[in-house]
């Protein structure tokens, strides 16, 4: 009883550790092109004013928003977990591949159906991201461990908007939004180091 309470708790600290790093990296560089994204819109998109980059933060918000509801709904419908990592998983590479898309576009179509995009990625990381987190929570420490995620991704949000405003004062805006993107990628990564952990949990 005793080994098996051990294991369970060992695997739990792998899982979220493995998880919150992959949220770190997810929107630490979503922070990296916050602070220069409204820049780059005026600068790079066609006739860009600054009612519409609020316009495509409100699509993008918008699309999460009515996805995030009938992805739970469907994810809830597979018995298990390992749908909500693949979902993880693909979010990163969604969201990366428009963000690199989105550091060459140039007209204002472009900018809201990237957006609408990013939406459709932020609603997939949200949903299993949550589902698989909460998941693996020690019963004993659920505060605590929310709290040391919390503190960790406070800590490199505050550090990728610093790096971003670095970078935006020093590189073309472009750069920063294609470094967001490939970080991004390499995120979503990180999910597939507890696909093992994750699948046992259905056994």
């Amino acid at each position: 009883m005793r080994g098996n309470y051990i294991k369970r708790l060992n695997t739990s600290k792998k899982v979220l550790s493995i998880l919150t790093l992959s949220d770190f990296s997810t929107w630490s560089s979503a922070n990296l092109t916050g602070v220069i994204f409204t820049l780059f819109a005026l600068e790079h998109i066609k006739d860009a004013t600054i009612t519409d980059v609020g316009f495509s933060s409100l699509l993008f918000l918008s699309v999460s928003a009515i996805l995030n509801i009938p992805l739970g709904r469907l994810l809830d419908r597979t018995r298990g977990f390992l749908d909500e990592n693949y979902v993880l998983v693909a979010s990163s590479v969604v969201r990366g591949g428009a963000l690199i898309l989105l550091a060459f576009s140039t007209q204002l179509w472009q900018l809201y159906l990237l957006q609408a995009i990013l939406g459709v990625a932020r609603s997939m990381n949200y949903v299993s991201w949550r589902v698989l987190f909460s998941k693996f929570l020690d019963p004993k420490h659920v505060a605590e461990q929310w709290s040391v995620y919390d503190s960790i991704i406070a800590i490199g949000l505050g550090f990728a908007a610093l790096i971003g405003g670095y970078l935006g004062d020093n590189f073309p805006y472009t750069y920063v939004i294609f470094i967001a993107g490939v970080v991004t990628i390499i995120g979503g990564v990180f999910p597939l180091f507890i696909h093992k952990e994750i699948k046992e949990t259905v056994q």
